[in-house]
């Protein structure tokens, strides 16, 4: 998420907390995968939480709730992730077609 959150967000931010909801795992494709839902707070300096790039597309299968009061946005939704090799890496998700 941390990796997400850097291509997506422009304004200062700190992770606040982190939770795993859900999770689940198994083999497509000849290959191992895990998805885990999950909740994020950011905190962030300025007037408003801004995105790199209009729309926050980075973000397009996640829920964004901002809260301009506190300075705190909460991002939710599933993390999609697959084995490769020894490691565990985050699958992009696509907009479209490429």
């Amino acid at each position: 998420m941390q990796q997400i959150f850097r291509q997506t967000f422009l304004s200062p931010y700190t992770l606040v907390s982190f939770e795993k909801l859900d999770g689940r795992s198994g083999e497509r494709y000849g290959g191992a995968f895990y998805e885990m839902r999950i909740r994020a707070v950011v905190h962030y300096e300025g007037a408003k939480l801004r995105c790199r790039r209009a729309s926050c597309p980075e973000l397009h299968h996640y829920l964004l709730e901002d809260d301009a009061r506190t300075k705190r946005a909460t991002v939710a939704g599933w993390l999609f992730l697959e084995q490769d090799g020894d490691r565990w890496k985050t699958v992009p998700l696509t907009l479209g077609p490429q």
